[in-house]
């Protein structure tokens, strides 16, 4: 989405943040859950689990291996590089189709004024709040922080769903605020894009 908004300037930004976000969101998950659970053998053990599904978590292998060949700066053999640009190109709609048939078996479940409180924090408050930083406080460019907003308006992802249910904490309400967000960001994410879509 941010590359058929913004073009190519778009994902320098969008890739930082989601090379920054997934790492910081595992590791401060492992770790709040591990200290809740009263986690035995201090910082160490907690240390330890939390680099240890870090390290498991697949998009953080693709950004350590990336880095990794980009630092080798080994070339493509083109036949591989034409295969991962056709697969790139499959990614986005491959993606929606997923999500789509995922949120098929999600069920609206538990608490729902708690589940209802997330949906508003992650698509209204968490937006505004990455807006008024970007723009007012830190002043970013113009480009980025757009950006950054879209990328915060975005519904609770899936990844919300699997931590939780990994952990076995909080599933029904995981549940409902994935589908609930999801398909309210229909309208706002269509907003938002109204108003940040270059011009």
């Amino acid at each position: 989405m941010t590359h058929a908004v913004f073009g190519d300037a778009g994902l320098v930004p969008i890739l930082l943040i989601v090379g920054f976000h997934n790492p910081f969101l595992i590791t401060c998950t492992a770790i709040f859950v591990e200290i809740g659970r009263g986690q035995k053998g201090g910082i160490r053990n907690v240390a330890r689990s939390s680099a240890a599904t870090l390290i498991r978590n697949p998009v953080v292998l693709a950004i350590l291996v990336a880095l990794a060949w980009r630092q080798l700066q080994v070339p493509f053999w083109a036949p591989v590089d034409r295969f991962a640009e056709l697969l790139g190109t499959a990614a986005a709609p491959t993606a929606l189709f997923a999500l789509g048939a995922s949120l098929a078996k999600y069920r609206l479940a538990g608490k729902l004024d708690e589940s209802m409180t997330i949906v508003v924090l992650k698509l209204f408050v968490h937006p505004a709040l990455v807006w008024v930083l970007a723009t007012m406080v830190v002043k970013i460019d113009p480009l980025w922080a757009a950006v950054a907003t879209l990328a915060a308006a975005m519904p609770t992802g899936a990844n919300v769903f699997i931590y939780s249910r990994g952990y076995g904490l909080y599933v029904a309400r995981a549940t409902s605020a994935t589908l609930i967000s999801s398909g309210l960001s229909i309208g706002t994410v269509a907003v938002l894009l109204a108003w940040l879509a270059p011009r």
